[in-house]
C-alpha cells in the first residue's frame, strides 16, 4: 500500500497515480525539467474550497495532458494535467479526501467537499502519485510537457486552436 506522510487523514487514501501512463516508461524515475530546473521541487497546492490543501517536496518525475476517457470523465472536462511525484514527497494538510475505486487496482481522490479532482493512484505503479496540475498554487510551475492518450482526443480540444479567445466572459448581447 502507499505511503504518503499525512496529517489527519489515513494514509493509503491520498496518493494517485497516472492510470494512462505506459509503466515501462516511468520505471526508471528520470527527472523531468521544468521552468528552466531540474531536480526537487517544493511546492502546495488544494481544492477550489480549501478543505484540503497539500505540499510536495521532490523531483517532478512527468507531467502531461491526459485525454483518456476515464481522466476525461472523472474530471468532467476535455483534458486533464497530472504531475507525477514519489509519494513520500507528497503531504496532505487537512482531512476531506474522499476516495473512489474507479477501476481495479486504481483509486482517485478528489476534496469530498467542493469535488476538486486532487490525486490519483494505481496499484500497477507503486512507489508515485501523480497530483492534477491545476490544483496547485502556481500550475505553471508543473507545466505538462506531453500530451497522452491522444487517441481518445475529442473535437472540441483539436478545435481549441482555432475558437475566438476572450480575456474574460464573452461581450454580452
Amino acid at each position: 500500500m502507499i505511503r504518503v506522510r499525512v496529517r489527519a487523514v489515513r494514509s493509503g487514501f491520498l496518493a494517485m497515480r497516472l492510470a494512462c501512463l505506459p509503466v515501462k516508461r516511468y520505471t526508471n524515475k528520470q527527472s523531468v525539467c521544468f521552468m528552466g530546473g531540474c531536480g526537487d521541487m517544493q511546492a502546495q497546492g488544494g481544492c477550489q474550497c480549501g478543505a484540503v490543501r497539500f505540499s510536495v517536496d521532490g523531483p517532478v518525475h512527468f507531467s502531461a495532458v491526459c485525454h483518456c476517457p476515464s481522466c476525461r470523465k472523472s474530471a468532467g472536462a476535455p483534458l486533464v494535467g497530472w504531475a507525477m511525484f514519489d509519494t513520500a514527497a507528497l503531504t496532505v494538510d487537512r482531512p476531506a479526501v474522499s476516495v473512489h475505486a474507479s477501476s481495479p487496482g486504481v483509486r482517485r481522490s478528489f476534496c469530498g467537499t467542493c469535488g476538486t479532482t486532487l490525486f490519483f493512484e494505481a496499484d500497477y505503479m507503486p512507489g508515485l502519485v501523480d497530483i492534477t496540475t491545476e490544483s496547485f498554487d502556481n500550475p505553471d510551475d508543473v507545466r505538462p510537457t506531453d500530451q497522452i492518450w491522444t487517441r481518445h482526443e475529442t473535437a472540441c480540444v483539436r478545435a481549441l486552436a482555432g475558437m475566438p479567445r476572450h480575456e474574460s466572459l464573452p461581450p454580452q448581447a
